[in-house]
């Protein structure tokens, strides 16, 4: 077994450190001269375009891994081009390629980080259920996000702005004309205030997290996610909507970008089994939480994405902003 050598670094992720240093996928490049020890951490859902740009790496020393990650110092012996993945819900390591003979054969498991995993762990019926050919996906357990008003606002300013400017008659009346008048409209403009708030603290109460992609950079439009049932049954739509920004997260938007949204439906019919319409708040147009970001982000599994674009093939284009009823096996809106 190999010692640990409290010089030797490796790359890590930032996806691996936004969770707790929780990996699920590690390979070894060749190591280069120096400290660099040539294995790779991996939070395991990193795209093509993410895990092949440098920037989205970090190095940090390998002790560091092994503290939160017990069982990976097994693997430190293997040679360059040894790659493993991390079964999120047994910890057993599975060898991507043929292990060398003079390594042991079976893999002990890997220990559950120390820190508490902030990707919403599977248990055995789910997955089970995943692998039915009826399976429609949870909604992940909502991630609790603060809202930050700052961001919000930077976000959607027209509110705010009207609020803030109603503000300004009240003052004038209140110095140069009435005191009482100016404030009761004092009053009437911190009411307005408090309900606007409340309203949007309200999209985030009782919401589920929602995937949605970037499916046009220019203009800027994304594609969210949702079933519309309100109990049993399968009503999948797609709403498309302008997103408030040009960068998500200080990068620039590009098509199949994926981010987190929280939803809630909306329109309810007395006399369908379905809601009439939802609404989206994304979530980093809430807060600059990148932790919160990436715990909503993470909550989806891999086949919810591949679901989520399988939708967005089926819309028209050119894309328009609207909502999309999605036909399909197993959907139920011929029965509406």
């Amino acid at each position: 077994m190999q010692s640990m050598d409290d010089q030797k670094q490796c790359m890590v992720s930032k996806v691996v450190l936004a969770n707790g240093f929780q990996i699920r996928h590690f390979l070894r490049a060749a190591p280069e001269e120096g400290v660099l020890s040539g294995w790779v951490f991996l939070f395991g859902n990193e795209d093509a375009n993410y895990s092949g740009n440098i920037e989205n790496y970090v190095t940090v020393g390998l002790r560091t891994i092994v503290e939160h990650n017990p069982g990976v110092v097994h693997y430190l012996d293997y040679p360059d081009g040894a790659e493993f993945i991390v079964d999120e819900s047994t910890g057993q390591v599975i060898p991507l390629h043929e292990e060398p003979e003079d390594m042991p054969k079976q893999a002990p498991e890997i220990p559950s980080p120390v820190q508490e995993p902030l990707l919403r762990a599977r248990d055995a019926d789910e997955q089970k259920e995943e692998s039915s050919p009826d399976f429609q996906p949870r909604r992940p357990k909502m991630p609790k996000v603060r809202i930050n008003p700052m961001v919000w606002i930077k976000h959607y300013p027209l509110w705010p702005a009207v609020i803030a400017l109603c503000w300004v008659p009240p003052v004038l009346i209140t110095v140069f004309y009435s005191f009482l008048m100016g404030a009761l409209l004092l009053a009437g403009c911190l009411v307005t205030k408090l309900l606007y708030w409340n309203s949007v603290y309200a999209r985030f109460r009782n919401a589920k997290a929602a995937p949605a992609m970037v499916i046009s950079a220019t203009p800027p439009l994304i594609a969210v996610a949702m079933n519309l049932a309100k109990d049993q049954g399968k009503y999948p739509a797609i709403r498309v909507a302008k997103y408030p920004a040009k960068q998500i997260e200080n990068q620039s938007l590009k098509k199949g970008m994926r981010l987190a949204t929280v939803a809630k439906p909306a329109g309810k019919n007395d006399d369908q089994p379905h809601w009439r319409d939802f609404s989206f708040v994304p979530v980093p147009c809430a807060t600059n939480d990148k932790i919160a970001i990436s715990r909503v982000l993470h909550s989806f599994s891999e086949r919810q994405w591949a679901e989520l674009e399988l939708r967005i093939s089926q819309i028209p284009t050119p894309y328009k902003e609207g909502l999309y009823t999605v036909s399909g096996k197993g959907a139920n809106w011929q029965n509406s």
